[in-house]
């Protein structure tokens, strides 16, 4: 049975039984004081008006309702508000609401029961994460490498493993990125890249279809870009940030820069300026759908719309269709939405990777309780696990060119366009990854906006094999 409450919903087969229970200063939430540390409050969905946010830096969360809006104000903004708009803000228990215990619409406790009586394994905290990502990297020192990407707020290293092949060589595979728990209170993502992990390395060389991917790509998987808000148990990094909110918007600022931001932000950034991701995740939790860019502008018809939206809403399609939760979600079509559609997100990751770094993001909510009993932990691995490996697989269909110049050299820095889709994309060093649409493609490569070369090819999978493109100085 699959139960909601007013926009807020359990997972898989559970069930809930309820019980009774104008004018401001502007503050941002994006700060290291402690007088603005996000407070987690339901306001009228009227007062949620692009002034009202503005002014206040209101943050709204997931939560759907036609009379209340959920979200954070900072303990500054609260204090400064006028008596009218304070009267009709509610202060909410954010771990109940977080773990499902309190319905934020109605007040109401809840009482939750899942399919699993017994959770078949717990959350991993730093500690015991750390633990495993070594234990597993120890095991497969031939395919897996655990990294650090940078330290947190306090300290706690950001690991990332990376699996392939000849994983410290170069080959100029595509390269895959999965990012999980950037919310730290959003958690089921960072359990799923553990078991994700765990399945790639331990059915390597017994599984074709994981022997294939690990043989013809480059995977690095983030399972916590956020351990401080895991271990406080909170949204936001332990500076007060928001890092869905902390990366560089291009509707406002066409300064890509990590100055001034979050080192969580920061160490995402530093990550892509050494790798051009033919495809990337990232999970969250809150609501169960597969969410399409743009998050920060209209998708209203195609040439608003993200340049390959075509290819990237087909991945979203076979994800939620492998999902029977995802699949049935009717708020939006059928698991999918487009992201400004269901509500404005400025510096987000995905469209800051997509517009700025050449990737092509897409945004996985994998429960709508955020940080679910571990009894449901099964039960989400089992409705991901296909679309994970799938999403991946379907990543690395496409057009893959080496650029060379006449003598056989690497062209440094060109362009490619291809007839299924509407967007051009850099790429550096000979080598492009170009997802695409199945069937016949003509790609036009350019250097400095200066069509250089054209060929037909076909999309497929890639093996190892490259269309070779010369390009001649003339």
């Amino acid at each position: 049975m699959r139960s909601r409450f007013l926009g807020f919903a359990f997972l898989g087969a559970l069930s809930i039984m309820a019980g009774g229970c104008g004018e401001t200063t502007s503050y941002r939430l994006n700060s290291t004081t402690e007088s603005e540390k996000p407070v987690y409050v339901r306001l009228p969905a009227a007062m949620v008006t692009k002034d009202f946010v503005k002014s206040t830096g209101f943050n709204r969360d997931h939560a759907k309702n036609n009379d209340f809006a959920i979200g954070w104000l900072s303990s500054g903004v609260m204090n400064h508000l006028n008596l009218k708009d304070k009267s009709q803000i509610t202060r909410l228990d954010e771990l109940a609401v977080t773990e499902g215990r309190l319905n934020p619409f109605t007040m109401e406790r809840t009482e939750l029961k899942f399919d699993e009586p017994t959770p078949a394994e717990d959350y991993h905290n730093y500690q015991a994460l750390t633990a495993e990502l070594r234990r597993l990297a120890d095991a497969h020192p031939e395919i897996a490498r655990l990294s650090s990407i940078g330290k947190s707020h306090q300290g706690r290293e950001l690991w990332m493993m990376t699996i392939s092949d000849q994983v410290d060589q170069a080959e100029g595979e595509p390269e895959l990125l999965y990012i999980a728990n950037m919310h730290g209170d959003e958690v089921v993502g960072r359990e799923l890249s553990i078991y994700h992990i765990r399945r790639l390395l331990n059915e390597y060389g017994k599984n074709d279809r994981v022997t294939n991917l690990v043989n013809n790509s480059k995977m690095f998987i983030i399972a916590s870009m956020n351990p401080d808000g895991f271990e406080l148990r909170q949204r936001y990094s332990a500076r007060n940030l928001d890092l869905n909110r902390n990366f560089p918007d291009f509707t406002s600022d066409d300064r890509d820069t990590s100055t001034g931001r979050g080192v969580e932000t920061k160490a995402i950034m530093d990550l892509h300026s050494g790798h051009h991701f033919t495809a990337s995740v990232n999970f969250h939790g809150g609501e169960v759908c597969f969410n399409l860019p743009w998050d920060t502008k209209p998708n209203r018809d195609v040439e608003e719309k993200f340049g390959d939206d075509t290819v990237l809403t087909s991945m979203g399609r076979a994800w939620a269709d492998s999902n029977p939760t995802m699949e049935a979600n009717n708020s939006f079509d059928r698991g999918l939405t487009y992201g400004y559609e269901w509500y404005e997100v400025d510096g987000g990751m995905q469209d800051w990777s997509i517009w700025y770094r050449r990737s092509m993001h897409a945004t996985v909510e994998l429960s709508y309780t955020k940080w679910p009993s571990a009894n449901y932990l099964a039960t989400a691995w089992r409705e991901n696990q296909e679309a994970m490996l799938a999403y991946h697989e379907r990543a690395l269909t496409g057009v893959h060119l080496q650029v060379v110049d006449e003598r056989g050299a690497p062209i440094p820095s060109f362009e490619v366009s291809v007839s299924s889709a509407n967007r051009t994309v850099r790429y550096d060093n000979g080598i492009a990854h170009r997802t695409t649409t199945s069937g016949p493609q003509t790609v036009t490569v350019s250097i400095d906006g200066r069509s250089v070369a054209q060929i037909n090819t076909t999309a497929r999978p890639f093996d190892g094999r490259f269309d070779r493109v010369v390009v001649s100085k003339k």
